[in-house]
């Protein structure tokens, strides 16, 4: 049920408005005052793709002690039809998924 929701909410679908407004901010002028990249920092790998935290363009996303690239994490989540994290294998709470889910946002 929690995979169909993150479907449904937009997070797999390349073709959704939210995934088509951000391609769309993305050609956009910045603003003159960028926000903050706190996790520039961080020595750490998305347990996902093992990439650098600190090379992400967006926020990372924290689940149980982990950072993870959030698209990342939820296209892992979708493709593979595992609701649970990915390093601890702890089945994850419709809190998380909603959690995951408004970071997107």
């Amino acid at each position: 049920a929690a995979v169909s929701h993150l479907r449904r909410s937009g997070v797999a679908a390349a073709s959704h408005p939210r995934r088509r407004r951000a391609a769309a901010a993305m050609g956009r002028k910045k603003s003159a005052k960028a926000p903050q990249r706190w996790w520039a920092s961080l020595d750490e790998e998305d347990p996902i793709t093992l990439e650098p935290i600190s090379d992400l363009a967006e926020p990372p996303f924290k689940l149980d002690g982990s950072y993870f690239d959030a698209r990342t994490l939820a296209d892992y989540l979708c493709d593979s039809g595992r609701l649970e994290n990915p390093c601890t294998r702890r089945e994850l709470t419709r809190d998380d998924c909603r959690a995951l889910d408004a970071h997107l946002g």
